[in-house]
């Protein structure tokens, strides 16, 4: 193994542990230490820190270094571009950029099967099982999905199954069966349930307990979130159980403890803050008819 792959493989670790920074710092590190006339090691590193950084909150800097890959990844081919379309349809999929993501991840699968990158053909099957769910239903998507799914289970990647669950749920919530979602997202849970150290499979936690918080189960849900480890919940994963404790609060009532958990949202300076700005209005919103529904006339 390469030393940029060593590097690549501890900067996953660390992101699988939800150590965003690390990652980070790890991936800049590579970069400034490549040769010059090396340009296929950082098409690749850049198409893994752009993950990173979306996760961070720092999600232009993520498409800046997408932009800085893509004319290596266009030239070279092979692995660069499968990367490179592989990150690309994972920011469009975190848009709910349909179209956009269908169309990298087919080439992504199309590269990934010729050139047998094991990771990249299951990441792109479990992202086109999410858009087919999305745009044909549960009875085209989920055969899809179970296909990803025993890729993901093959390469091993924990990660992966949760991250295809999450996808294929979240799809199945859009087209108007939550019941589905949580039964989907239940038994992605039940799988992963021996996985420890993995935030993709906290975050899996977190989209069952608003799910559930939206259905009414909210003792289930508080169970849920009581059993996450809130300290290493950060960047973008950190605000969402912000947001999910804030639901909760107000689906029990307690309005006084959603206001505590939406005071403490920050996303100031972020990127992409605007749809981040838009959730917490209409958050706050339902809040404040709360306050005003219980205020005496």
């Amino acid at each position: 193994m390469s030393g940029a792959a060593r590097v690549r493989e501890t900067a996953r670790a660390a992101y699988d542990s939800g150590d965003f920074e690390t990652a980070i710092e790890l991936v800049e590190s590579a970069l400034a230490a490549t040769p010059s006339d090396d340009e296929v090691t950082p098409a690749l590193l850049r198409c893994d820190l752009a993950r990173y950084l979306y996760l961070k909150g720092r999600g232009r800097e993520a498409d800046e270094q997408l932009r800085l890959a893509e004319p290596v990844a266009e030239r070279e081919g092979g692995e660069p571009r499968a990367a490179w379309l592989s990150s690309k349809a994972w920011l469009h999929l975190n848009h709910l950029e349909f179209g956009p993501a269908h169309a990298a991840a087919q080439e992504a699968l199309r590269l990934a099967r010729d050139l047998g990158l094991a990771r990249v053909e299951a990441e792109s099957l479990g992202q086109i099982a999410t858009i087919e769910v999305h745009d044909h239903g549960a009875e085209r998507g989920l055969p899809r999905a179970e296909e990803a799914l025993a890729a993901a289970r093959a390469v091993p990647d924990p990660d992966l199954v949760a991250e295809t669950t999450i996808n294929v749920a979240t799809s199945l919530e859009l087209g108007g069966d939550p019941d589905a979602a949580i039964a989907y997202l239940e038994r992605g849970q039940r799988e992963l349930a021996s996985v420890r150290g993995v935030l993709v499979a906290d975050f899996l936690t977190l989209c069952l307990a608003q799910l559930l918080a939206h259905r009414g189960r909210t003792a289930k849900a508080r169970e849920l979130l009581d059993d996450l480890a809130p300290a290493r919940l950060d960047g973008v994963v950190g605000v969402f159980f912000r947001i999910v404790q804030a639901e909760l609060a107000v689906a029990v009532g307690d309005l006084s403890g959603a206001m505590l958990w939406i005071d403490g949202i920050d996303v100031s300076g972020w990127a992409y803050s605007d749809q981040w700005n838009a959730e917490l209005d209409d958050l706050l919103d339902t809040v404040r008819r709360g306050f005003d529904e219980a205020s005496p006339v």
